[in-house]
């Protein structure tokens, strides 16, 4: 009867282990699930705001693009409403268009292109860091499930030995009770 007690009693608390194992794993993967899904959104988030930034940084470069052109256009038109007023300045005034205003032009391109080559290279940046979070996320997760399952081996093998041990006390004390009888 007494045997019968410990048997069960070994068998509660092993299964009572069994079952916290379990439960713990459970709960590790909920958290993986929401943290995958946490980052998924922070990715998500983070894309939509380089998209967005690269619109308004368009734009921006759009409404500078369109004010030094109307400048320009606006210094044309001044420019040519002097020439005729002012003959005699007419090589000044050609130095300006020919050199000074194209010169201008390409100055504003070279600085949209430059903009545009930095902004590039962010995202590019930003996209190899997340691809780098990524996998070190993938390498703990296998790890942690390595380590799971080698927590599990030891465990199994504990209770495989805690059952040999039963069994045997068992058969020892039937022998016991037998030859006392």
């Amino acid at each position: 009867m007494q045997s019968q007690l410990n048997l069960e009693f070994e068998k509660r608390s092993q299964n009572g282990i069994i079952n916290k194992i379990l439960t713990y794993k459970h709960f590790l993967d909920i958290i993986e699930n929401k943290f995958e899904r946490d980052l998924s959104s922070v990715e998500k988030n983070c894309r939509k705001l380089i998209d967005n930034y690269i619109l308004e940084r368009v734009d921006s470069d759009k409404k500078q693009y369109q004010r030094f052109s109307y400048q320009l256009d606006s210094l044309t038109k001044e420019i040519e409403k002097e020439f005729e007023l002012k003959n005699a300045q007419q090589p000044y005034y050609n130095a300006l268009i020919t050199e000074d205003l194209p010169a201008l032009r390409s100055e504003i391109d070279n600085e949209i292109q430059l903009r545009s080559e930095i902004e590039l290279k962010v995202q590019g940046q930003f996209v190899q860091q997340l691809d780098e979070l990524k996998v070190l996320c993938a390498e703990e997760r296998e790890d942690r499930e390595t380590k799971e399952e080698e927590l599990i081996n030891v465990l199994k093998g504990v209770a495989g030995k805690v059952q040999e041990t039963l069994q045997k006390t068992k058969t020892q004390r039937f022998f016991l009770t037998k030859n006392k009888r």
